[in-house]
């Protein structure tokens, strides 16, 4: 199986480009703007809105004739369109290539497309968040650079980089030989970051019956349970707890020192990027650990409880929103994706809807999640206390280990042989640095 992968660096403000490349995401953002703007334009005039205007077209005589021949079309994304934010690239003299401004235009074809997408979702209701048009880039935008820009001299003495940068962006000896597929930067935390693209061959993991399932949590990062007598193994996320606890309570005092409707600064973007990592190396440690495990028991495929729009919009009480809401759940999901793929482990995604309420041991009966469904399902057995789950007939059981098993069973999955070891075999305990 082929698999992309992703490297990034860091650019630093002492880098030989490190102004070339400013120039080549301003660019990009100034593109992006003025294609978006002809689209919000033409958006407007269809929903009769008042801020419709064309008078933008009178500040590009050149491109007068382009633009009239546009209208007519009556259509979004053209080649005639391609072509004006080609001519108007030109116009301007920017140091961007044309297959790159082709590229940016690529990417606003995508976010409106997936506006009329979420709209529709919308209407159905579907979905139930608010849905706007693309939106103007504020100071930077994404550069993708594709192998027809990307220099092989450069790549050979290993660098990455176009032929009009002066040196380009060293890339470790390891990443030499992976074969390029392209790069692209973009600016986040106030820093510039690249991110090399390359292909992968993974070797998949031998099919079998064996299979596993994980319930993703706060005080238990990882629970994961087996479709065979295995007991259940435990990865605790008190170090993901403090970690967010810290990056709360100092963004709030640098918050609480910035004057009135400022909302980021230099030391906040540095603590949103320090914090990024941990996380990011911590989730990455514990999924490295589990997959030790996996390939241990020779398992071939997982499935993780995924609920659509996941704790973010909960109230639990201030400490507890203060640790859920700004815990990244997608972000362990990614990371977890990334990581199986690359063991040749089969990644699948459940919709996890009242596994924690259901009780595995009475066999009950575990429904989907609807929107607007206000059903009072009841269930046999319940939450006793922290961790807690108590069946029907009084049998006591892990409730992250009841939450995992009804993960498997939601996904149709089938024991392979009777459990008798409904508890703990492993707990790994993440120690404080």
């Amino acid at each position: 199986m082929i698999v992309k992968r992703t490297v990034k660096f860091n650019i630093k403000k002492s880098h030989t480009d490190y102004k070339y490349i400013k120039t080549q995401l301003i660019e990009s953002k100034e593109i992006y703007n003025f294609a978006n703007y002809i689209l919000r334009q033409f958006y407007f005039k269809n929903s009769k809105n008042h801020k419709y205007s064309l008078n933008f077209i009178e500040e590009y005589p050149t491109l007068k004739d382009l633009f009239l021949s546009y209208i007519d079309k009556n259509k979004q994304f053209t080649t005639l369109f391609y072509k004006i934010i080609c001519e108007f690239a030109k116009l301007k003299k920017y140091s961007i290539n044309l297959k790159i401004v082709q590229n940016i235009v690529d990417k606003l074809k995508n976010d409106w497309t997936s506006y009329w997408k979420l709209l529709k979702m919308k209407i159905s209701k579907t979905y139930d968040k608010q849905v706007s048009i693309p939106r103007y880039k504020k100071k930077y935008n994404l550069v993708e650079y594709n192998n027809q820009v990307i220099s092989k001299k450069k790549l050979k003495l290993g660098y990455v980089g176009t032929d009009k940068m002066s040196m380009g962006i060293k890339i470790a000896k390891r990443h030499k030989d992976l074969g390029c597929k392209c790069f692209r930067i973009y600016h986040k935390n106030d820093k510039f970051i690249c991110e090399l693209i390359y292909e992968k061959e993974v070797k998949q993991v031998e099919k079998n019956d064996r299979v596993a399932s994980i319930d993703i949590g706060l005080e238990n990062l990882f629970t994961l349970a087996f479709n065979y007598n295995k007991k259940g193994i435990l990865i605790k996320g008190n170090k993901l707890k403090t970690i967010n606890q810290y990056f709360n309570k100092i963004k709030a005092n640098l918050q609480s020192l910035l004057p009135q409707k400022r909302y980021g600064s230099k030391r906040i973007n540095l603590l949103l990027f320090k914090r990024a990592e941990q996380l990011r190396n911590y989730i990455g440690y514990y999924a490295n650990k589990l997959i030790e495990l996996l390939r241990e028991e020779k398992i071939s495929k997982l499935v993780v409880g995924y609920n659509k729009g996941w704790k973010q919009e909960i109230n639990i009480g201030k400490v507890n929103n203060q640790n859920f809401v700004n815990i990244a759940f997608r972000k362990i999901l990614d990371i977890l994706k990334y990581k199986l793929e690359d063991n040749g482990i089969e990644y699948i995604e459940q919709e996890e809807s009242y596994t924690s309420k259901a009780s595995y041991l009475d066999n009950d009966n575990i429904p989907m999640y609807k929107e607007n469904d206000d059903t009072d399902y009841i269930f046999s057995g319940k939450r006793i206390k922290r961790g807690i789950y108590n069946s029907k007939n009084g049998k006591i059981i892990n409730a992250d280990l009841n939450g995992a098993l009804n993960i498997l069973k939601k996904a149709g999955i089938k024991l392979i042989e009777p459990l008798e070891y409904l508890r703990f075999d492993n707990i790994f305990t993440s120690k404080l640095v």
